[in-house]
């Protein structure tokens, strides 16, 4: 079967995250969930898409980095128009986003009450994977690997409020000139993560992905 023929496609994800780094993570989580299946594998399509082909079919993974928490609600017509337009049906949608907390203090309420009423009234399966934590806080779950990944010994502090500025503390722990980069940048750091780790410990349920895939 050729995972590139959009007839072959048993099903799709459509990935809507706020910033790289999410994509990154999310990308290198569904890389290690194929390397846990048998006959699983991942490929990158020419329009840069992925696809992970499986004994079942293949399944198509389209990812919409936003840039910000706020443009998030903006995605309801890419995720309209490849939902109703594009094979292969049917799509699952899922959401990827730091909310701060409480989104009505910064963003404009209206625009995300719309956003889940058009979720709602498409009819499709969401894996609302948004929370009051940065895609770091997903990261640091695994802080034994993180430390082990800086060369840190187990003691090292952490400090700061959220995931990324408890990163960017660690990384300046061994060099104050050498910060943590967020985006492609943070991709070998990722996929050295044990991600087993991460499903098991990690506040929000990623493993609904792994099973929405395969």
């Amino acid at each position: 079967m050729s995972a590139k023929a959009g007839r072959d496609y048993i099903k799709g994800m459509a990935f809507v995250v706020e910033g790289s780094t999410e994509r990154v993570f999310y990308h290198e989580y569904l890389k290690w969930c194929c390397s846990q299946t048998a006959g699983a594998s991942m490929e990158q399509l020419p329009n840069k898409d992925f696809v992970i082909v499986t004994d079942q079919g293949a399944v198509l993974l389209k990812f919409n980095v936003m840039g910000s928490v706020g443009s998030v609600p903006n995605a309801i017509n890419w995720i309209r128009s490849i939902c109703s337009k594009e094979a292969p049906h049917p799509w699952t949608v899922v959401l990827c986003y730091d909310t701060d907390g409480n989104a009505a203090q910064n963003l404009d309420t209206r625009a995300w009450l719309r956003f889940r009423q058009d979720l709602g009234s498409l009819g499709l399966p969401v894996i609302d994977l948004a929370a009051d934590a940065d895609i770091e806080d997903m990261m640091l779950v695994d802080i034994d690997g993180m430390r082990s990944y800086l060369g840190l010994e187990p003691g090292v502090e952490l400090k700061g409020r959220k995931g990324k500025a408890k990163l960017n503390s660690l990384f300046k722990t061994i060099d104050v000139t050498q910060p943590y980069h967020e985006g492609e940048r943070s991709r070998d750091l990722i996929r050295n993560l044990d991600f087993q780790v991460i499903e098991t410990c990690a506040p929000l349920p990623i493993d609904e992905i792994r099973k929405a895939v395969f």
